[in-house]
């Protein structure tokens, strides 16, 4: 009966090892086609959208601002209105 319990443990553990096995050959087998120079232009495009989300969030900034000094009186209108388009009280850069 040991004998048969440890075959049935030793079979568990094979088939948990096969899987794993067959998961990371997939990952490797994924990450095989990727090189530095994919590296490197995703590591730019990321920069690239980082710096474009500032730019609008600055822009959003800057309207606020405007909108708020051309209607002098009414900044918590102003505020109101950004709130109620889905800008947030925290907004901030990312850094």
């Amino acid at each position: 009966m040991e004998n048969a319990d440890e075959l049935e443990l030793a079979q568990k553990t094979l088939g948990d090892v096969t899987n794993t096995h067959a998961q990371l050959s997939a990952e490797i087998a994924k990450l095989s086609g990727s090189s530095v120079e994919d590296y490197k232009e995703a590591k730019e495009a990321a920069r690239a959208a980082k710096d474009a989300a500032n730019r609008w969030i600055d822009n959003i900034f800057t309207l606020q601002s405007h909108l708020a000094n051309k209607f002098e009186g009414h900044g918590d209108a102003v505020k109101a209105l950004f709130k109620n388009a889905g800008v947030k009280d925290d907004l901030d850069n990312i850094p």
